[in-house]
C-alpha cells in the first residue's frame, strides 16, 4: 500500500512492471523498465549530450494519464542522480521520481 493507494508488482513478457491502483481500482499509474535502445531517438540525443552511457543504473518508463515519461537513475561519482523526461528529451520537474 502506498498511502490509500495500492501498488502491483508483476512481470509481462519478461519485463518488470509497477501498477498504482486507487482503492477503487482504478489505475493512476504504471511503469516498466526499459532498454536504452527502446526510448525515444529525442531523449537519446539528449542522453548523449549530457550523459555517459555507462553511467545510467536504470531506464523505465512511466506512463500517467495516457502520457509517457522516461525515469532515469544515473551513477555520478558515487552518488545516484534521478532524472525524469518526457518524450521530447525535456526534463520534467513537476512530477516526482517514481521509487
Amino acid at each position: 500500500m502506498v498511502g490509500e493507494n495500492f501498488e502491483a508488482e508483476f512481470e509481462l513478457a519478461s519485463i518488470d512492471h509497477v501498477a498504482l491502483f486507487t482503492k477503487k481500482g482504478e489505475l493512476l499509474k504504471y511503469k516498466k523498465k526499459l532498454r536504452y535502445s527502446k526510448i525515444p531517438n529525442n531523449l537519446k540525443q539528449v542522453i548523449n549530450e549530457k550523459i555517459e552511457l555507462q553511467q545510467i543504473d536504470e531506464i523505465e518508463q512511466i506512463h500517467i494519464k495516457k502520457k509517457k515519461y522516461y525515469q532515469l537513475a544515473i551513477v555520478q561519482s558515487c552518488t545516484e542522480l534521478k532524472k525524469l523526461f518526457n518524450e521530447d528529451g525535456d526534463l520534467i520537474n513537476t512530477i516526482s521520481f517514481w521509487d
